[in-house]
């Protein structure tokens, strides 16, 4: 169950398209659909993804297979369901909120987008405060040793203007 990047390609492009055709059609009140048959190019899409991820994930446990190699692969693969798994939370409580199925905040919907984007945010943030530590402890050395830059010679405020 192998795809190619263009295969890849198409596909995301026209699950896409085919969205964005329903969703303007739904928007415009062309089309009296349901919610719920707007999201089908959507869930259609998560499903080939889903199983696609389950069976690399499943793969993994056939007898043969070495575990020294890729252990981290295992984690990002998880880490892949469980965002899959959330963004389809947040399109059912979208599209029962958009059909008035329940009179739960708006707020509330997104709970599942910002779960998964807290998540990778932590992970960035860890990385970026590491980065940030390390360079500030090199401008502390760099900045005992040396003088500070001389401004450039045409730096000068930019007049004022009045009378608009």
């Amino acid at each position: 169950m192998r795809m190619s990047l263009a295969q890849r390609v198409l596909l995301t492009w026209l699950f896409t398209l085919l969205f964005l055709i329903m969703l303007v059609l739904k928007l415009d009140e062309k089309a009296p659909w349901n919610w719920f048959l707007i999201f089908i190019p959507v869930w259609i899409f998560d499903t080939i993804l889903l199983v696609m991820l389950i069976v690399k994930m499943a793969g993994r446990c056939k007898s043969g297979f070495d575990p020294r190699h890729g252990s981290h692969n295992i984690k990002k693969k998880a880490w892949y369901l469980i965002a899959m798994l959330l963004k389809l939370a947040f399109c059912l409580a979208l599209c029962a909120k958009l059909e008035q199925f329940t009179t739960m905040n708006l707020s509330y919907v997104f709970i599942p987008l910002g779960a998964r984007g807290r998540h990778r945010g932590e992970r960035h943030r860890r990385r970026g405060s590491l980065r940030s530590h390390n360079e500030a402890a090199r401008g502390r050395a760099a900045s005992r040793s040396a003088a500070p830059p001389p401004l450039p010679q045409d730096f000068a405020p930019e007049p004022a203007v009045s009378g608009l």
